[in-house]
């Protein structure tokens, strides 16, 4: 009976600070991959992979509020 009360204990901190824990997360994982991301890559290679991505993630937000603004309500 502890054991399903510290479980439902658990969950429902996690249920609490679903948006946060996800945000926090990212932000500790930053500097280790930025430390840890192997063999140095050149300079031109990631200034484009940067960018790419960047865009890649820009137009599939939009996509995505485009989408959200054309479902009837």
């Amino acid at each position: 009976m502890a054991l399903i009360q510290e479980m439902e204990r658990q969950g429902n901190w996690l249920f609490r600070y679903r948006g946060q824990i996800p945000v926090a997360l990212f932000l500790m994982a930053i500097p280790v991959i930025y430390m840890h991301s192997g063999t140095p890559a050149p300079q031109n290679f990631r200034s484009q992979y940067t960018s790419t991505s960047g865009r890649v993630t820009e137009y599939i937000g939009n996509l995505f509020a485009c989408q959200a603004s054309i479902v009837p309500r």
